[in-house]
């Protein structure tokens, strides 16, 4: 095969499945990335992602490169090829991934440690 991989071994692997929970997990925003509409300050936050209703067919891109930006005075940005295999089911239930079927965001953040938005937004 061609390039891009280190050591030779076999290259990476995570199923579909694993891509779809880490693409609507609760992520914690920073104090500086979410303001408040109610008091106009800035906090931390939450964000989840989901899908709020699915088409007939199922057309997915997976991201094939990634894009560091390295800090510093000329901010250089380089990309890399993501080698990771995914394996994809014979089928594939997407209801756990509906914004309808994901658990209530604030306790969902608070199972994982983070803390919920005054508003009880994400």
């Amino acid at each position: 095969g061609g390039g891009g991989g280190e050591g030779g071994g076999e290259a990476p692997s995570v199923s579909l499945t694993q891509c779809l929970q880490w693409f609507t997990r609760v992520e914690r925003l920073d104090a500086k990335a979410y303001k408040c509409n109610g008091c106009d300050s800035y906090q931390e936050g939450m964000k989840q992602l989901s899908i709020q209703t699915l088409a007939p067919s199922l057309c997915l891109q997976l991201k094939r490169f990634e894009s560091l930006r390295h800090s510093g005075p000329n901010g250089v940005q380089q990309s890399f090829k993501v080698d990771t295999q995914v394996s994809f089911p014979v089928w594939l239930d997407m209801s756990p991934y509906l914004s309808a079927n994901l658990r209530d965001p604030v306790s969902t953040a608070a199972a994982a440690g983070a803390t919920p938005s005054p508003d009880g937004g994400g």
